[in-house]
């Protein structure tokens, strides 16, 4: 069953309570907007999205306006810079239909074979929906990005030479998922196992992402996914491994609850086999670049999260005793509180979760209150999962 649905309603259908409101204007609407407005401004080139920009703000500065006067000011100035395409069909595609598409790549000889279809998680007839989807991509034999608009279900496009193989939605900035006939698959996962791979982050980061949504929805063997992600052993760019973490946890997670312990045992096998080198080099510190932080950040929790780094997880505890030790008049590292909370609560015992649990209900500060309560929810104890609050005067003493 589909549980999403357009991010443009028709006019026709009136805005008449609350729930109708969140449905509107949703998680949905707003980063599927964004992100096929992203599109669009990738499609179009900076200078004409931009004076497309321009030009609706300066016709409608002292009006209302709908959806299709944007459309409409994108595809005047499109046709000032010799651009002959019509804005409004295109976007219609993308915010007047539920979901979003995956683009089957088969590359033969000189030729791409395209096939677009509705990507879902759980398996779906055939509703025919068709995306006007801007498709790019570039080539093992040039680096040049190639854009085609793709409007039909099938389509075929040559190239202009032969190419061992191709990387297509370059940068990831198409609303779409790719899936790559096995031989391209094969040639992509080899050029990236070499010294000096083509592939910047971005592609790297949307290679793994699109393999393990496809292995989820049963399009590709999990095990091809897992093979592609071995070339991460290597990788120091945060995108494409907090990607691939990401899709690790998840599994790890699901399969815990499950009690599936053989499985989860194997996942986090798996997931330190690639960065555990990485992992274990880490230190529980703030520096370098927002970027190199959010690594660590990923890198030390895949530290604490597979059991595999003792070290790791004892330092964590060390900084939240002496936290402790301060009554929480100790810096710690703002990047890393949240995991060192957790690792508190996993790893220690009743004392460490009270504390942290008084310290909670005494937070002033909504986001450390965040931090605090999302470490809470990791411990091992049965009987502190009912939660239970506190009485100033007299500690904990009723349950919710």
């Amino acid at each position: 069953m589909l549980t999403s649905h357009p991010v443009s309603q028709p006019v026709s259908l009136p805005v008449r309570d609350s729930t109708q409101i969140r449905h509107t204007f949703d998680v949905v609407s707003h980063n599927k907007g964004a992100a096929v407005i992203g599109m669009l401004h990738s499609y179009l080139s900076d200078s004409v999205f931009m004076g497309g920009i321009r030009h609706y703000l300066s016709e409608h500065r002292y009006d209302s306006a709908k959806p299709d006067d944007l459309w409409r000011a994108m595809t005047e100035t499109a046709q000032r810079s010799n651009m002959t395409i019509g804005v409004k069909s295109l976007m219609d595609t993308w915010i007047t239909q539920t979901g979003y598409p995956v683009v089957t790549v088969t590359v033969r000889e000189t030729h791409i074979h395209l096939q677009q279809n509705l990507f879902t998680i759980l398996p779906q007839n055939d509703t025919g929906t068709v995306w006007q989807i801007p498709f790019t991509f570039y080539t093992s034999s040039s680096s040049a990005v190639i854009s085609h608009l793709m409007k039909s279900k099938e389509e075929v496009i040559e190239l202009p030479e032969d190419a061992v193989w191709i990387k297509a939605n370059v940068n990831s900035t198409g609303f779409y998922r790719v899936s790559y006939d096995s031989r391209t698959l094969g040639r992509l996962h080899s050029q990236l196992q070499g010294s000096q791979p083509a592939l910047g982050p971005a592609d790297r980061a949307g290679l793994v992402d699109d393999a393990f949504h496809l292995a989820r929805q049963g399009s590709l063997k999990y095990c091809d996914a897992f093979t592609l992600s071995t070339f991460l052993m290597k990788e120091e760019e945060y995108l494409p491994i907090t990607v691939f973490i990401n899709h690790m946890m998840n599994m790890i997670i699901k399969f815990s609850f499950r009690g599936e312990h053989c499985i989860t045992r194997l996942l986090k096998e798996h997931l330190w086999a690639i960065l555990g080198r990485q992992a274990g080099a880490q230190r529980w510190e703030d520096a370098g670049s927002l970027s190199v932080q959010i690594r660590r950040v990923k890198l030390l929790e895949v530290a604490v999260r597979t059991d595999r780094s003792p070290a790791s997880e004892q330092e964590a505890l060390r900084l939240f005793h002496f936290w402790m030790a301060k009554d929480g008049d100790y810096l710690l590292p703002s990047s890393l509180r949240g995991l060192i909370f957790q690792v508190a609560v996993m790893s220690g015992g009743h004392e460490e979760w009270t504390y942290l649990l008084q310290k909670y209900c005494h937070c002033s500060s909504s986001k450390e209150k965040v931090l605090m309560l999302t470490a809470l929810c990791h411990t091992k104890d049965r009987e502190k999962i009912q939660w239970q609050t506190w009485d100033k005067n007299n500690g904990m003493d009723k349950e919710i």
